[in-house]
């Protein structure tokens, strides 16, 4: 029989297959490539179902949102420091002249009267007695900004003034000054406004009657001192029927439509 002829085995090159189907360690590379994607997958699908959160500490000193008091402004609440967070618009205010423009610019922009928050906001930090109306701006712009990172001296108090007694009553002299006129028509006259002024209500208790003597004398001075306080406005009580005093005299006895005395 004749021998056979036998081929050489053929040998099988590297890299000529396709790349996927290699083996890396145990898996071949497409295996591998799955197991990455769905790691992938999961982490991503965990961090969307648990997003990370931070929390914030609130400072313990602006937790109730209050404003101290300062000066004579009737607002409560927790006091002044170096600085605070506007309640407005979350910037930092760190000293007064921050605090004024914030109040000025944000009471101006709601139709406040410019020169009135000015003197308002001025007087408020430098510590001046406010009238009604800058108290009600101080406290707007308190409500705005917050409380004055430095805090306002203490306003003046009102000094209190102690009611003054009446006038003491000099003593009116006893000439008649410039009168040169007839002292018994003048006599009758102050007689008659005397009663006059009591059946109106007036108080004549330092205004006597007159004995009609034609003398001028010191019951006819004070009873001319007592018709020039009745005057309105008075007229000094010098107690001299002087040209003044009888003009009153007469635009009074008109007013009392009294018939001039002959």
């Amino acid at each position: 029989m004749a021998d056979e002829e036998t081929s050489p085995p053929t040998e099988t090159k590297k890299g000529g297959g396709k790349w996927y189907k290699e083996m890396i360690g145990p898996l071949p590379a497409a295996a591998w490539l799955g197991v990455v994607g769905v790691a992938l997958a999961f982490s991503i699908y965990r961090k969307k179902k648990n997003p990370v959160t931070t929390t914030t500490t609130p400072d313990p000193g602006l937790q109730d949102g209050s404003i101290s008091p300062a000066g004579n402004i009737g607002v409560t609440g927790g006091g002044g420091g170096s600085g605070g967070t506007s309640p407005n618009g979350g910037q930092v205010i760190t000293d007064n002249t921050q605090w004024y423009s914030r109040a000025m610019s944000d009471l101006v922009g709601r139709g406040y009267n410019p020169v009135l928050c000015d003197t308002a906001l001025r007087d408020y930090i430098e510590g001046n007695a406010l009238t009604d109306a800058e108290t009600a701006i101080v406290n707007e712009a308190l409500i705005l900004e917050g409380p004055l990172p430095q805090p306002p001296p203490p306003a003046p108090m009102h000094p209190t003034t102690t009611p003054q007694g009446p006038t003491p009553t000099v003593p009116p002299p006893t000439n008649p000054g410039s009168f040169t006129g007839d002292v018994a028509q003048l006599q009758r006259r102050l007689n008659r406004m005397h009663d006059a002024e009591k059946w109106v209500g007036a108080n004549v208790s330092g205004w006597p009657v007159l004995n009609v003597n034609g003398v001028y004398d010191s019951s006819t001075s004070q009873a001319v001192a007592a018709f020039q306080q009745s005057t309105t406005p008075p007229l000094p009580a010098t107690g001299q029927a002087d040209t003044i005093t009888v003009m009153y005299l007469a635009t009074a006895e008109a007013i009392f439509k009294l018939a001039p005395i002959g």
